[in-house]
Order: C-alpha cells, then sequence, then structure tokens
C-alpha cells in the first residue's frame, strides 16, 4: 500500500510538471497570447479604419488651348480630364498615377492622344475629391493621319471635336499597401476647337 502511494504520488507530480509548469511553456504561452492580441487589434483598425477600394469617375473636361487649320489638316488640344475619386475610408490616401487614352470615335476608332497624372493627388479621409489628369490631343501629317482632316472639319462644320476618354490603371496607396483600381472608366465628351 506504501508503493501504491508512492505510485500515485509519482503521477501527481509528474502531472504538475505539464508544458506550462515550466518556465519556458508560460513564456510560450503569454507569447501566443500576446500575438493573438495583436491580431484581434489589427482587425478591429483595419474593420475601423478600413471601408474599401475607392471608386472613380470621369466627371468632365476643362479646356486649356484648342488649335486646328484645315488645311494642311492639323489639330492640337491641351485640356484636363477631371477625374471624381470617392474616398469611403477613414483615412486619407494618395493617387500616385492615372492614365487615359483619347480616341476619336467616328469611323474606326482612333487613339488621337493620352492623359496622366503624374504627380500624383491626396483625397482626404471620407470625402469625394476632384483630380485633374492632363490630356494631349494631337493630330496631323506625323501623328494620326487618318483621323486629321475628319476632325479638322468637325472642328470646321462642328465647332467641336467627339472624343471618348477612357481612364485606366489608377494607382493609388492606402495604409501601407498598393492598389490600383482597373477601369477602363469611359466618358464620352465634345472638345471645343476654339
Amino acid at each position: 500500500s506504501t508503493q501504491k502511494a508512492m505510485m500515485r504520488m509519482d503521477v501527481y507530480h509528474h502531472e504538475k510538471k505539464g508544458c506550462l509548469h515550466t518556465c519556458c511553456g508560460q513564456l510560450m504561452c503569454a507569447i501566443c497570447i500576446f500575438i493573438l492580441l495583436v491580431a484581434i487589434a489589427l482587425a478591429i483598425a483595419a474593420a475601423v479604419i478600413y471601408r474599401g477600394i475607392p471608386s472613380t469617375e470621369v466627371k468632365s473636361v476643362r479646356m486649356r488651348n484648342a488649335n486646328f487649320t484645315p488645311l494642311p489638316a492639323t489639330v492640337s488640344m491641351d485640356f484636363d480630364i477631371v477625374i471624381e475619386i470617392d474616398n469611403p475610408n477613414r483615412i486619407s490616401i494618395r493617387i500616385r498615377n492615372a492614365f487615359a487614352n483619347i480616341y476619336y470615335p467616328v469611323g474606326t476608332k482612333k487613339k488621337v492622344g493620352n492623359a496622366d497624372l503624374p504627380q500624383g493627388a491626396t483625397i482626404e479621409q471620407q470625402s469625394i475629391s476632384e483630380v485633374l489628369m492632363a490630356a494631349k490631343l494631337r493630330a496631323n501629317a506625323q501623328e494620326n493621319p487618318s483621323a486629321a482632316p475628319d476632325m479638322a472639319s468637325d472642328c470646321t462644320r462642328l465647332g467641336y471635336i467627339p472624343v471618348d476618354i477612357e481612364v485606366y490603371d489608377v494607382e493609388l496607396k492606402l495604409l501601407e499597401s498598393y492598389y490600383t483600381i482597373d477601369g477602363p472608366f469611359l466618358r464620352s465628351v465634345q472638345l471645343k476647337c476654339t
């Protein structure tokens, strides 16, 4: 019977010396609890701050310079494409760049210009902001020779040129991550020739 009592005591002591009853086991447990708490805090912060990827829309154009001559057919225009960006997040975002192509849609669709936003822009938290993209349209004997006569004719007859604007790949930085809002975001507009 004393031998049975000793065996029970050994079993009892052996059970008490488990992983959590050692210094190393307690340290590992504390580290796991700390990591779990940090993960929960980050998840809560992300849920509060992050509301989704901002949305983009082409709103309008603002002419800066327009020149055309009927013969030889030459059209040159500089204008700003106004895009509206809706930031639903509780932190500001940085637009790194955005790109656009400009097409003359009469007959066969022809690319006649492009635009970008090389200097970037900041969109404040939970706001809707307008961003200007610098655009250039060129059609002459060297650049877009097949579109130049029709575009110059539109300027003479109508006083404007119809174009399709296609904004694509709006690059932004949200927190420490980079995203690209894939387009295209389309808008048909009339560019005044004078």
